[in-house]
């Protein structure tokens, strides 16, 4: 295993051998503990119905392909933006992100635009 110390750089930031300058930074602990309560509610009530919403959408999306022979294109746009949700939630608990997520504060637009079909243009 290839370990190299850390060492103090320029300005405090911590570096390696071969890596960029890691910024030192400290968390307060009550910034730290509302990100406990936020992780709780995200992780414990809305990941699961998030999940399930998801999960509605796909089977119902199959089953209107299946008889329309189309996707339903309102569908489409809700679940890019429910994905849209579940990216900037799965950010958050990560600490990649650190704006609370909706309900405390605004929904995310669309990271990308959906797939438009052409008239009579087929999936597949």
């Amino acid at each position: 295993m290839n370990r190299q110390k850390a060492k103090k750089g320029e300005k405090g930031k911590k570096v390696t051998k071969d890596e960029e300058p890691i910024p030192e930074f400290k968390y307060p602990r009550r910034k730290t503990g509302i990100r406990i309560l936020a992780t709780l509610f995200f992780g414990i009530v809305v990941w699961p119905i998030l999940e399930t919403i998801i999960f509605v959408m796909v089977i119902f999306q199959i089953i209107h392909a299946l008889i329309a022979e189309k996707p339903n294109f309102w569908l489409i746009g809700f679940a890019n933006r429910a994905i849209a949700y579940l990216y900037r939630v799965m950010r958050y608990l990560t600490f990649n992100e650190d704006g609370v997520p909706f309900p405390f504060s605004r929904f995310p637009a669309e990271i990308e635009k959906p797939v438009q079909l052409k008239p009579g243009q087929r999936l597949g």
